[in-house]
């Protein structure tokens, strides 16, 4: 993989836990890649970037905690392979005072009790991190451009141009 597709296998192996190897194939990975891979406690719910396209946040509901979600945030880089794992949380909409309780390392003992809580393990918070970066790549090429204003008025201007004309002749 490191001869034809060095950027990607640089990310793969980074986000990679150590003892395993990366995929001969990018193709059998891409295959085995699903909602299943995240774990049988989570289910992908969106990716949230913010406005000025710096984070992304995605959102994992918790199968056995209707009332809670663990959200991901992921500082978005120049490029999908720039992107990287900030900081994740869980939050809890059971929780009276409603503030997300944010982790940096999963598998810190503090961060482990408060997913315990959740019925949650280091193991999914780090499968649905592998998950997220196909799921940021995904929305941020499938979602939809906006022309700036500047670009859309001359559009306008040149479609009203041809309307107008086309009544002139």
């Amino acid at each position: 993989m490191y001869a034809n597709l060095p950027e990607i296998a640089k990310r793969w192996s980074k986000h990679t836990p150590k003892g395993k190897k990366l995929p001969e194939h990018v193709k059998e990975s891409i295959k085995r890649m699903s909602t299943k891979r995240v774990g049988s406690n989570l289910e992908f719910k969106s990716v949230i970037p913010t406005a000025d396209k710096t984070e992304a946040t995605v959102f994992y509901k918790v199968k056995s905690d209707p009332g809670a979600d663990l959200a991901l945030v992921f500082s978005l880089g120049k490029t999908p392979e720039d992107t990287d794992y900030s900081y994740g949380a869980v939050v809890d909409r059971n929780d009276l005072r409603g503030r997300p309780k944010k982790f940096k390392d999963p598998s810190s003992e503090e961060t482990v009790k408060m997913l315990f809580i959740h019925d949650l393990t280091p193991n999914d918070v780090e499968m649905a991190g592998q998950d997220a970066y196909e799921k940021i790549a995904s929305h941020l090429t499938d979602a939809p451009k906006l022309n700036e204003p500047y670009e859309e008025s001359l559009e306008f201007e040149a479609l009203a141009d041809k309307i107008l004309n086309e009544k002139e002749s």
